[in-house]
């Protein structure tokens, strides 16, 4: 996967905002504890995807409490993979973007049909107003369906 870099030219400021978070990666709407606010500086090309921040702090901060944060230039939310003592007062902060809350009102406000091919022996289980459980099987056959919705029943013969 690629790498996306962002510039900020002339060392433009920005907002970091460091929370705690008790859900999981994979939660939209997350419940956020704000724990600090900190305007930085970026003089160097950041990764807008995982961007590694460097805060210079004389153990005014507690980063232990923060595993979240939020840049306001970016306007995006990310997990706080790792916090790195760089010397006696400079912190590394490696950032990875949360995908699910950056966009989760693009994610919330759309429709979507996800269609994955069943493999075999998986089972497929519907909605709850249909109570049903199948092992889906794969035959090759030498009939070529047509490109349209299609309806196939098969029946096994047993002793």
């Amino acid at each position: 996967m690629g790498r996306y870099p962002v510039v900020l030219y002339g060392g433009d400021v920005m907002e970091l905002k460091l929370y705690a978070t008790n859900d999981h990666d994979n939660v939209i709407n997350k419940d956020l504890q704000l724990i600090y606010t900190v305007t930085i500086k970026l003089k160097n090309t950041v990764d807008i995807i995982q961007p590694d921040i460097v805060l210079d702090d004389e153990n005014t901060m507690d980063f232990s409490k923060c595993n979240y944060a939020y840049l306001s230039d970016f306007n995006r939310f990310y997990f706080i993979r790792s916090i790195k003592v760089m010397n006696n007062h400079f912190w590394n902060l490696s950032l990875e973007c949360d995908v699910l809350e950056s966009f989760k009102d693009d994610i919330l406000n759309s429709y979507v049909e996800i269609n994955r091919r069943l493999k075999e022996g998986e089972y497929f289980t519907t909605g709850a107003k249909v109570e049903t459980i199948r092992e889906i099987d794969i035959y090759k056959s030498d009939t070529t369906l047509r490109n349209e919705k299609n309806i196939i029943l098969s029946t096994i013969g047993g002793a």
